[in-house]
Order: C-alpha cells, then sequence, then structure tokens
C-alpha cells in the first residue's frame, strides 16, 4: 500500500510538474513570442511594425544583406492613409505567397515596390501595399481578405494566384465554419484540438513546428536550388504518367475554382476591383534564354521534371483564365509573358531581384491602360506603348 501511495505521489508531482512548466510557457508565450507565427487555429496573425535583418551568405541571385519592414498593418509597404485620405487615393493591394511577399527581396525591390514606382509616374495619389504571406494559398486569401483586407476597402486588389494551389487540400467549407462560433463537443476530439488551438500559444507553437518541418511533396525551398541549372538531375517521364497526375490533381483543381470564385464575390460584393494574375515558372519545355540548357527534364520534385511541371501548374493557370472569364475579371496572364530565363528565377517560381524588375515591368504595361480606363480620375500620364 505505501509502495502504490508513493507511486501516485510521484505521477501527481510529475503532472503538477508538467502543468506548472505549461502554465509558465504559455504566459511566456503570450508576452513574449520569439517565433513570430503567423498562423493561429488557420487564421493569420500579421507581425506588425516589424523590422527583420539577415545575412545571405549562399544564394548568388539575392542582396548579402537583407531588410525587410512590416508596417503598422502588418504589409509591406507605405504607412496606411488615415480617414478620409484613403477614399481619395487610388490603393492598391497586391495579394499572393512568397512570390508577392518576396521573403528574400530587400525593401524597394519587391516587384510592388517597382509597379508602384512606375505606376506613380502615370497616375496620381497611388498608394499601394504587399500583403504576400509566404506559403499561402487562395484559402488564406479568403482569411486575410475577411480578417484585414475588407475592412481597409482598397479600390484594386491583385491577386498573384496558382503557385500553392498544387495539393492545397482545404475547401471553402473550412473558411465558412472559421467564422462560426460552436460549443464544446467532448465527443469531438477535432473540435477540442481547435478550441485549444484557437486559446493556447503552446498548441499553437506545437502545430506550427509540425507543419515546418512535416514534408510537402509539392513544396520548393530556396535552398535546395543553389546549385546552378547543369548541375541539377534530370529524370525522363513517361508520358503514360501525365493523365495520371491530371486525375490526382482534378478535385485541387475544382476546389481553385470555388475559391476563386469566392475571392470574385468578395471583392464585388464590397466595391473592390480584383485582378487575377497567372503564376510564371522557369521551367518548361523549352531551353533557358540564359544558359541555353534544356529546362523539361530537370527534377523539380520526385516524379515531377520541368516538363511536367510547368504542364500542371499550367492546368491551374488555366482555372484562373477560366474564372475571370466567366466573372468578368481582367486577367494579366503573366505565367505567358514572363520569359523562360534563369536571371529571373532562383528556382521554380521565386523571383530575384532581377526578375522582380521583369515582373513589374510587364505588370505596369498590362495594368496601366486597365487604370486609366476603370479610374481616369487618377490618371496623369499616358501609358507605355
Amino acid at each position: 500500500m505505501n509502495r502504490f501511495k508513493i507511486t501516485i505521489g510521484k505521477i501527481f508531482l510529475l503532472f503538477l510538474g508538467f502543468s506548472l512548466a505549461f502554465i509558465m510557457l504559455e504566459a511566456f508565450l503570450r508576452i513574449y513570442n520569439p517565433f513570430g507565427l503567423r498562423i493561429r487555429n488557420d487564421r493569420i496573425v500579421l507581425p506588425v511594425n516589424r523590422i527583420y535583418k539577415f545575412q545571405n551568405r549562399k544564394l548568388e541571385k539575392f542582396d548579402k544583406e537583407i531588410l525587410i519592414k512590416k508596417n503598422s498593418i502588418g504589409f509591406r509597404g507605405e504607412e496606411p492613409l488615415k480617414g478620409k485620405a484613403f477614399e481619395d487615393f487610388l490603393t492598391i493591394i497586391t495579394i499572393g505567397a512568397s512570390t508577392t511577399e518576396g521573403v528574400l527581396i530587400s525593401e524597394g525591390k519587391t516587384w510592388t515596390d517597382l509597379l508602384g514606382k512606375y505606376l506613380k509616374t502615370s497616375f496620381k495619389q497611388i498608394w499601394i501595399n504587399n500583403a504576400g504571406l509566404d506559403g499561402s494559398s487562395a484559402f488564406g486569401h479568403i482569411i486575410l481578405m475577411n480578417d484585414y483586407i475588407l475592412g481597409l476597402r482598397p479600390k484594386v486588389l491583385l491577386f498573384l494566384i496558382g503557385g500553392n494551389e498544387m495539393g492545397s487540400r482545404h475547401s471553402v467549407d473550412e473558411i465558412e465554419h472559421l467564422y462560426i462560433k460552436s460549443k464544446i463537443n467532448f465527443r469531438d476530439p477535432r473540435k477540442i484540438f481547435k478550441r485549444l488551438l484557437a486559446h493556447s500559444e503552446v498548441f499553437n507553437l506545437i502545430v506550427n513546428l509540425f507543419r515546418y518541418f512535416r514534408p510537402n511533396k509539392l513544396e520548393i525551398a530556396y535552398s535546395k536550388y543553389e546549385k546552378p541549372i547543369s548541375k541539377m538531375d534530370k529524370l525522363e517521364v513517361p508520358d503514360d504518367e501525365w493523365n495520371s497526375i491530371v486525375r490526382n490533381h482534378a478535385q485541387w483543381m475544382q476546389e481553385f475554382k470555388i475559391k476563386l470564385k469566392k475571392i470574385a464575390k468578395l471583392s464585388k460584393d464590397n466595391g473592390i476591383e480584383p485582378v487575377f494574375i497567372t503564376q510564371p515558372s522557369l521551367y518548361g519545355d523549352v531551353n533557358d534564354e540564359n544558359t541555353g540548357i534544356y529546362l523539361g527534364n530537370i527534377t523539380i520534385i520526385r516524379r515531377i521534371n520541368g516538363k511536367i511541371f510547368w504542364n500542371l501548374l499550367e492546368k491551374y493557370n488555366d482555372v484562373t483564365r477560366e474564372v475571370g472569364k466567366e466573372e468578368g475579371i481582367f486577367v494579366i496572364d503573366l505565367a505567358r509573358r514572363m520569359n523562360k530565363n534563369s536571371l529571373f528565377f532562383a528556382d521554380p517560381v521565386h523571383l530575384t531581384n532581377e526578375g522582380e524588375k521583369k515582373v513589374a515591368d510587364i505588370l505596369y504595361h498590362e495594368l496601366c491602360p486597365f487604370l486609366s480606363k476603370r479610374y481616369p480620375e487618377y490618371s496623369i500620364d499616358k501609358c507605355p506603348d
């Protein structure tokens, strides 16, 4: 009996120690969270008034010292205009994933920054911000719109979209549930877990660490593409595998279409003009303009080579083009306008400093005539030919 009491006492002390440690860690993370996590229970938490500086010693196509600033609303760019001044400006926000945020692009050098400079030569009273979010997809864009964008009521939203839709399993139904408060159902462990995520910094840290280290079959990381194209592995994929790959992605493409229509509706219902931009890529069934190397047989991920990757990405871009046509939304076909040139890309989709310049130039030439017609009261100079 004494041995039993001793064992129970040890278990109790262990439980008490764990509980105290949990409470202390929870309190610490609420006061100061050094990890800067931007996802909480599938909701977005933007870091505000932050400055990030870090050294780049490996990637030659980027600055050696990279500076990134987040303003008071968590975006990159000028501070938001106050009061009625915001209504008087041609306000534009760019939305997308890492290719929009520019996670390795210094201040003033993202395509959003450069596009803003170009537009200021043709329009008066321009305000533009970059709301790109690394790793985000159409699912995240809708949440971002609900939680941050719609309240600002910008006049134009530019969506560079498509790259992160490959294999995105989130549905629009999941988004609707995020905004519905429900009672805890102790018979449903998933709802209990969701409630814990909503209220605990510790549980959010664990889940975000799991997401970070979990392998994603279509995830593309900069570090994997440090070596030049000439030294990358080659992969031949039999033609008969293509139909199987497309079938595997059919459901995700359909979900992508539903989410794009949701984005269109949210924008229009709030008096915002959406513009869709298709996702470009370095790879395809062509030679690199810079090196002359064939890009179609370079290994991207597992059983996906450059040719397959591009053809698959174009299927998603086709969805963007289709929804744009159906909803009467202006679509800038950057995917087909962007050069297949390794000077512009760090990997299959992420842009270098030179790539940011090229994208900004293409978008300016496409967007300027559209904005001049749509918002003539802001036009001050002719658009370039």
